[in-house]
C-alpha cells in the first residue's frame, strides 16, 4: 500500500511541468530571502550592504519572471540608502531603465511610482508617463496618473488629478480609493479651520480592524492624534 502511494506521488510529480516547478522552487528562494531581511536585526545600511548581492544574483539566474521583478523592485527601493554617497539617483534610474525595458506589462510596476523618492526629480513625470502609455492594466495607469500629479510638479497637477477621479477614482489607493484621496488633495482644509484653540476638522474612515469611523464620535475625549508622512 505504501508503495503505491509513492508511486501515485512520484506520478503526480511528473506530471507537473518542470516549469511550474521551477517557478515554485523560485518563488520559495525569494520568500526566504524576505523572511531574512525582514528577522535580520543588522541597522538599514547594513542590511542593505548583507542582502544587497543577494537580490542582485537572485535577479539575475530568474530574469523574466514575476519573482525576478520583485527582487529588482525591491533593490529600486533600498537605493535610497546610498543618498549620503551622493550615488543614489544614478543607481536607481540604471535599475528602473531595466526594469522598464524587461518587464514592460508587469502589474507591479505601479510600485515605482509609491518608491520615487529614489529617482532624479527632473525624470519622474517621464517615467510615470512613459510607463502609463506601455502598461495595459488599470491599477498601473491610476498609479501613474497619481504619481505624475503628486511628484511630478506642480504643473498640470490639478487637471491631472481630474483625470484620475474620473477614469480611475473607484480604484482601491491603501485604504482608501483614489477618488477619495483627489477629492482630499483638491480641497484641503483652510489654514484658518487648523490653528490652536480650533475644533480638529472631522476625519472619516476606517480603523486598524477595517470599520468605519469618525474623529467625531470621541468628541469629549482624550484623543492623540500621529500626523505623518512618506517621501
Amino acid at each position: 500500500m505504501l508503495h503505491h502511494r509513492f508511486a501515485f506521488l512520484a506520478a503526480l510529480m511528473l506530471a507537473v511541468p518542470s516549469s511550474v516547478r521551477a517557478q515554485d522552487k523560485a518563488s520559495s528562494q525569494l520568500a526566504k530571502l524576505q523572511a531574512a531581511v525582514k528577522k535580520s536585526k543588522l541597522g538599514y545600511q547594513a542590511k542593505y550592504a548583507k542582502y544587497r548581492p543577494l537580490f542582485e544574483d537572485f535577479a539575475e539566474k530568474h530574469e523574466g519572471t514575476e519573482d525576478a521583478l520583485t527582487a529588482r523592485l525591491w533593490l529600486l527601493q533600498q537605493t535610497w540608502w546610498q543618498r549620503r554617497a551622493g550615488t543614489m539617483e544614478a543607481a536607481a534610474t540604471k535599475i528602473a531603465d531595466a526594469i522598464l525595458e524587461k518587464y514592460p506589462k508587469s502589474e507591479q510596476l505601479a510600485k515605482i511610482a509609491e518608491y520615487h523618492y529614489v529617482l532624479p526629480r527632473k525624470r519622474k513625470a517621464e517615467y510615470f508617463e512613459k510607463i502609463g502609455k506601455m502598461t495595459p492594466h488599470d491599477s498601473v495607469k491610476a498609479a501613474m496618473l497619481f504619481g505624475r500629479a503628486r511628484y511630478g510638479g506642480k504643473k498640470g497637477a490639478k487637471a491631472l488629478y481630474r483625470e484620475l477621479r474620473a477614469k480611475y477614482g473607484k480604484l482601491p489607493y491603501r485604504s482608501s480609493t483614489y477618488a477619495e484621496m483627489v477629492d482630499a488633495l483638491l480641497s484641503p482644509h483652510k489654514k484658518a479651520d487648523l490653528a490652536i484653540g480650533k475644533p480638529a476638522p472631522d476625519i472619516v474612515g476606517v480603523d486598524v480592524d477595517g470599520l468605519p469611523m469618525k474623529l467625531s464620535d470621541y468628541r469629549g475625549k482624550v484623543i492623540v492624534l500621529d500626523f505623518w508622512g512618506d517621501w
